[in-house]
């Protein structure tokens, strides 16, 4: 049998979007094994469109709160420029985490443009904000350097950036203080870095900043504005927790142990060309 004849108007080339965004979402080992679904999640398929959630007076009964989580993806061929472009955002507000840490607003924002000729998009990253974020009630101070990343658009730029020992080499080369830096990274490679500029200033007793991270005593630890970039993707988490602690159950006289792993105003953006350039 005769193969059919590909219609002249097959398309040649194809682009496959890849977001998704979520307002919260957690994994407890303890007191009990559980999840909490992601709230407020959008997701796209390879075609873009349009997708928005929206989730009000989230309360897990127990540990976490939130007033509202919005997330909104947007992604589409732009014909002007040429580009497969993707826009998508995650808003919490009224946060509330085993009622020590809280913030009024914790938003992610990404705006990815992929021209079709270029070999990955270019991703932004203006306007994200942690408004009011509070340990304890006591203010959290610092700052986000969106401004910065915008000349860290892409991975190729972030690997060239990173060899030549600048301001992105002091940022990505050791994000943890372990002691030990980061070896130039390869195209199957990534940098996980934060938008936070300079030192994170909070009074709360005890508490102690490392890079992006703070250590809360009975608490655990929090990451703040924190990013993977990869090629044709990043990845982020306005806020991402790892809990060990004993707290009393609200609304109870319980007092339990708490463990857990969790990220809000969180997601994923870019996509990729097929057959790749």
């Amino acid at each position: 049998m005769a193969s059919a004849a590909v219609p002249s108007s097959y398309p040649r080339s194809y682009f496959y979007f890849d977001a998704c965004s979520q307002a919260l979402t957690a994994q407890f080992t303890l007191p009990v094994d559980h999840h909490i679904d992601a709230q407020a999640s959008s997701s796209l398929c390879s075609t873009g469109g349009h997708s928005k959630a929206h989730v009000e007076k989230f309360d897990d009964g127990k540990f976490i709160s939130f007033a509202l989580g919005d997330t909104e993806i947007s992604a589409g061929y732009e014909d002007d420029e040429g580009s497969n472009d993707t826009e998508a955002s995650a808003t919490v507000q009224g946060l509330n985490i085993l009622d020590v840490v809280e913030a009024d607003l914790v938003v992610a924002k990404t705006y990815s443009e992929h021209p079709t000729k270029a070999l990955e998009g270019s991703v932004s990253m203006k306007g994200c904000n942690l408004g009011n974020l509070r340990i304890h009630s006591y203010p959290v101070k610092m700052e986000l350097n969106c401004d910065f990343f915008e000349g860290i658009q892409t991975f190729k730029q972030a690997q060239e950036a990173y060899l030549q020992k600048g301001d992105f080499w002091q940022i990505a080369k050791d994000p943890f203080q372990t002691g030990q830096d980061l070896e130039p990274q390869g195209d199957t490679g990534a940098f996980l870095c934060s938008l936070i500029k300079g030192k994170i200033q909070v009074s709360a007793p005890g508490v102690q900043t490392v890079g992006h991270a703070i250590i809360i005593p009975n608490f655990g630890t929090i990451y703040l504005a924190e990013m993977m970039i990869s090629h044709a993707q990043r990845t982020f988490s306005m806020i991402r927790f790892n809990l060990d602690a004993t707290v009393k159950v609200r609304g109870s006289d319980d007092v339990v142990p708490v463990k857990a792993t969790g990220s809000v105003a969180c997601g994923t953006t870019n996509g990729k060309q097929y057959p790749p350039r």
